[in-house]
Order: structure tokens, then C-alpha cells, then sequence
């Protein structure tokens, strides 16, 4: 099949902040980043899977948030959809907002995005390895801060089986990116599969026909894979490259 495949970052972020392209999102959709986090705002309500603090689960949601927290501020983990509520507030964001936090910076932020079905899908990451982890691993109680959190940005409707099937894509491709980058576990120094704090959501159209599958044998399954480990293996090489450059 051929592709047309764009990857999307944002740089140096300056204050003010930067606003995403166009051409890199589905039609009615926005997206904005500056160094407090990033956000995406949808025309219409969208249904929703995801395992985010805020609004996670099942549910419909007009917005995707993602917090940037101080990692060396003391923060409440009994209540982390309080404070998403505050600060997806503060940016003016609607009521009903899918909303994640991180202490990746926003400069790692990737948005890969291809097309489909007569418009655009985007897969959207930031990422930071510091706690990377082996599923499987003893837990740990005081994890590092880092973390790496995704999201698929759908044209088409899926219904509650199709958009696990993305979750397990998603999940699937973050594993082959840090295999392919070589990530070891921050405490074991073995092949990592993720990070111990890692957040995964999927938006797609609430109206309209809903799709039954979308695992690998399918074209959203095949090109949701294919942007996911694209947009994380270019995240966790820009974090090596700031972090060689001190």
C-alpha cells in the first residue's frame, strides 16, 4: 500500500506556544502545545477508550488533554483527575475533556499521521523513559517520574471491541518501538516493554456507522501500528539526542 506518512514535531517550544498543523489532524479537529502540555479540541463529541485519570474508560469526550507537571513538585496521586479538571480548565479547554499527565517534556511531543478512509488518522505521543520497566517486573510504590502516554485520532467510528482492538495496537507498537530503540528497564537494565506509568486513548466520530475490528489484518489496525512505533521510536531519539546535549 502505498503511504503518505507525515511526522510532526514541535521543536523549541517558545512562550506562547505553538498551534499544530491542519494537515496533520483529521478534519474538525485542533491542537495546541506549549511547554505546560498539549491539547486537542474536536468539533463534534467523539466517543472515547482509554485509561486516563480523567474521564478514562468508556465515555465521550470533545478534548484530549495532556498535563505537564513539575516532576520535583508534591502532587496529590489520590486525586490526579482534580487537578486535570483544574488545569484543562485554566486552558479554556471543554467541560467533557479526556485529560492525562506527564512529566515528559513537551518537546517530545510527536504527531504522526497518514490517511484513511478519505481523510487523516493522527497517533500522538510524548514520551520520557526514565522509568522504563519490563511487564512483569516487581511493582514499585515511588516510580521515577516519565512516562509515555498516547493517542489515536480516528475519521471513523469503531464500536467498544474495534477501539480495544486499537488499544491493543497501540500497546503492541509502544513494546516494538522501546525493543527497536533498545530501552532497558531503569532499575533491572533488562529489554524494557514500557514505562511504569504509561497512558493510552482512542477518539473516534460518535456518529455515523461504527466499525467491528480494528486489529492488525485491518487497514486502521496496520496504519495505527505503523504511526504509533514511527512517532515513539522519534520521540525516544530526540530525548537521547537533548539529553547528550546536556
Amino acid at each position: 500500500m502505498v503511504t503518505r506518512d507525515t511526522l510532526w514535531q514541535p521543536g523549541q517550544l517558545v512562550a506562547g506556544g505553538t498551534y499544530m498543523p491542519a494537515a496533520c489532524l483529521p478534519s474538525g479537529w485542533c491542537g495546541y502545545v506549549d511547554a505546560r502540555g498539549v491539547h486537542t479540541v474536536a468539533e463534534q463529541m467523539q466517543q472515547s477508550l482509554s485509561s486516563a485519570p480523567l474521564l478514562g474508560g468508556v465515555s465521550q469526550a470533545e478534548a484530549w488533554f495532556n498535563h505537564c507537571v513539575d516532576p520535583d513538585e508534591p502532587l496529590d496521586m489520590l486525586a490526579p483527575d482534580v487537578l486535570l479538571d483544574r488545569a484543562a480548565a485554566m486552558r479554556g479547554l471543554p467541560a467533557r475533556v479526556l485529560g492525562m499527565m506527564t512529566a515528559a517534556s513537551m518537546a517530545s511531543l510527536r504527531v504522526a499521521s497518514a490517511p484513511l478512509a478519505g481523510d487523516r488518522t493522527s497517533v500522538m505521543v510524548t514520551c520520557d523513559t526514565d522509568n522504563a520497566a519490563r511487564v512483569g517486573e516487581p511493582a514499585t510504590a515511588g516510580a521515577e517520574p516519565g512516562t509515555v502516554n498516547m493517542v489515536v485520532l480516528l475519521p471513523v467510528g469503531l464500536n467498544e471491541a474495534a477501539r480495544v482492538d486499537c488499544v491493543v495496537t497501540l500497546t503492541e507498537a509502544k513494546t516494538i518501538a522501546f525493543v527497536d530503540s533498545d530501552v532497558a528497564g531503569a532499575r533491572r537494565r533488562r529489554q524494557a516493554s514500557g514505562t511504569e506509568t504509561d497512558a493510552v486513548g482512542v477518539f473516534c466520530p460518535q456518529v455515523g456507522p461504527r466499525l467491528v475490528a480494528a486489529g492488525k489484518h485491518t487497514e486502521i489496525g496496520e496504519t495505527v501500528g505503523r504511526l504509533a512505533v514511527t512517532a515513539l521510536k522519534s520521540a525516544i531519539a530526540g530525548n537521547r539526542r537533548a539529553s547528550a546535549h546536556g
